[in-house]
């Protein structure tokens, strides 16, 4: 078995991450803009967006083996 990982996978994980990284843009951006809408849990919105952006990060800038 061959120890290098495919080109594929890798491509596939960079785009999940760039993926999840702009979902967390998206729902960080629009309840910052809405935070009328969300009320109460607006501060629970954009910290899952934050983390959303940090996993996409991570997912884009990591080599895997």
């Amino acid at each position: 078995m061959s120890k290098e990982t495919s080109f594929g996978l890798k491509a596939a994980e960079k785009i999940f991450g760039v993926i999840i990284m702009i979902i967390g843009i998206i729902t960080t951006y629009n309840t910052y803009n809405n935070m009328n809408a969300a009320e109460l849990s607006a501060n629970i919105f954009i910290a899952v967006g934050i983390v959303l952006i940090i996993i996409g990060l991570i997912l884009i800038t990591i080599k895997t083996k």
